[in-house]
Order: structure tokens, then C-alpha cells, then sequence
């Protein structure tokens, strides 16, 4: 499977240099992908906005050919966030290709529009990142906005996952520890610890691992991408930490459910 720097030739240093130069380069890159959620993009740039103090911010958003005024929206309210609007949907992993390619951070968040940051949120999950430089991937605690806390870290497809979620209803396996081990079913939510695939609404990722790994893999319009990612950064030598002191909202599925057959075939996909 190949990324978009592969099969450009640009890996690793070159990458990098291409991409951003150290002049001037902020903190964090906060990187949105939208597809016809205006209203719910307009709250999550804005929490953005409202809890970096004490972190060199930039914000990037990628519209995926929105049909409800999303890229003017930004425009006009957010002059400030970098925007790439496509002319058609590229999907998410393509989209957050692009944003990588302009990012100038040396962590890159990626951010899924129907989310919101809490307040401490950016400064808890930065400061935690440079504690632990060999994380790859650094996930947090997601909530619904009922307050109930949302499965964000999994395991690698396995056969006998494919097996499971053949024959056995979502709902059993949310509750059992043994059929549901792919979904961590039992593990202590409110304890830090190494994952093997951290869910792609919030993902904190440091520079230098994707200028080593390469971008997400394009075959992927979207949904399993971030476990091919995690996979590319752990066979490098990176960790996938999930990080329960620093808590966003997320509201979910809002652009999927918008396509539902093509997004539920894409969620089958092996």
C-alpha cells in the first residue's frame, strides 16, 4: 500500500523540508476534514480557537466539495485557518494528505469537525506527547454530548475478529470481554495505556513520525485507515498511547451518515 509522499518519491527529510521550514513553525497543526458540516465545523474551529492559550497554533481545514456553504463559511468567519477546499470529495485519508503537505507543526492534530476541545484539553494531550516522544499516536478521552464515553481505541484486524463480527451482534460484543477483545471490552478506561489503533477523530501525531512513515494510505476513502496507520507506525518503532486526562466531545458519524451505503461498505472493507 502506498501514500501519497511514496509514491511521489518524498520520504523521510525531503518530506519534511518540502512540507515546512523550521522558521516560524508553531506548536501544533490543527487539521479538519468537513464534509457538509457546517454548523458543526463552525463549533469545533472555534473551541480550537477558544483553548490553545500557551500553544502556537495553526489550523487547517480540508473541504470535501461541501454542498452547505462550509468553505465560505471559514472564509468569512475564520480568515484565519489555512483552507484547501476540494472540488470534489477525495475522502479522509486523501484529505489529510493534503493538509500534511502545508502543516508546519511539529505535532499534527487531527480533528474530526463534529468534535469539540475542552477547555485544558490542548495543553494536557501537547504537554503528555513530549513526556513520551516515542508515541507515535496519542488518542484522548471522547464523550458523547449525553456525557457517556465513546470505545476510540481498538485492536489490528484479526481473523478471528472478521469471524466475530460475522456471526456475533454489535451489541453482545460491547459488553462481553471475550468476544468483544477487539473493541478493549473491560479495559480501565480512566488509565493510560498503550493501544494498538487510536480512532481517527482525534489523533495527535508528532512530525517526525510521519516523515518517516509517510502519509494515510489513499486505498482507504475512509474508515480503516487510521488502523493501517497505526500498523505503518508501529512496524517503524512508534507506540499508540490512549490518554484518558484530557477529554473531548464528539457528536459522531455526522458525515457518514450523510452516504450511508457507501459508508457502510467501506466500513466492511477488510
Amino acid at each position: 500500500m502506498s501514500t501519497v509522499w511514496e509514491r511521489s518519491g518524498m520520504t523521510g527529510k525531503a518530506a519534511s523540508v518540502s512540507a515546512r521550514t523550521e522558521l516560524g513553525m508553531p506548536d501544533l497543526s490543527v487539521v479538519v476534514v468537513s464534509y457538509n458540516t457546517r454548523d458543526l465545523t463552525r463549533r469545533c474551529l472555534q473551541s480550537v480557537q477558544d483553548h490553545a492559550a500557551g500553544i502556537a497554533t495553526e489550523r487547517i481545514l480540508v473541504d470535501n466539495a461541501s454542498a452547505d456553504g462550509s468553505a465560505d463559511m471559514v472564509r468569512r468567519e475564520f480568515p484565519d485557518v489555512r483552507l484547501i477546499a476540494n472540488a470534489d470529495n477525495r475522502g479522509f485519508a486523501a484529505a489529510n494528505n493534503q493538509a500534511f503537505e502545508i502543516a508546519r507543526g511539529r505535532y499534527l492534530l487531527l480533528l474530526n469537525p463534529d468534535t469539540e476541545v475542552l477547555e485544558g484539553t490542548l495543553e494536557k494531550v501537547f504537554a503528555f506527547a513530549q513526556r513520551n516522544p516515542a508515541a507515535g499516536v496519542v488518542g484522548c478521552r471522547v464523550r458523547y454530548p449525553d456525557g457517556t464515553q465513546q470505545s476510540t481505541f481498538f485492536r489490528f484486524l484479526r481473523l478471528s475478529t472478521v469471524i466475530v463480527n460475522l456471526f456475533v451482534p454489535n451489541r453482545w460484543m460491547r459488553k462481553s470481554e471475550g468476544l468483544g477483545r477487539s473493541r478493549y471490552v473491560g479495559a480501565d478506561l480512566d488509565t493510560t495505556q498503550d493501544v494498538e489503533v487510536v480512532a481517527g477523530c482525534f489523533m495527535l501525531v508528532p512530525r517526525a513520525a510521519i516523515d518517516q512513515v509517510g502519509g494515510m494510505d489513499e486505498g482507504y476513502f475512509m474508515y480503516g485507515e487510521e488502523a493501517d496507520w497505526c500498523y505503518r507506525m508501529r512496524r517503524a518503532g512508534w507506540s499508540a498511547l490512549y490518554y484518558p486526562d484530557a477529554t473531548i466531545l464528539h457528536h459522531g458519524g455526522q458525515s457518514a451518515r450523510q452516504r450511508p451505503g457507501p459508508m457502510l461498505r467501506a466500513m466492511a472493507r477488510p
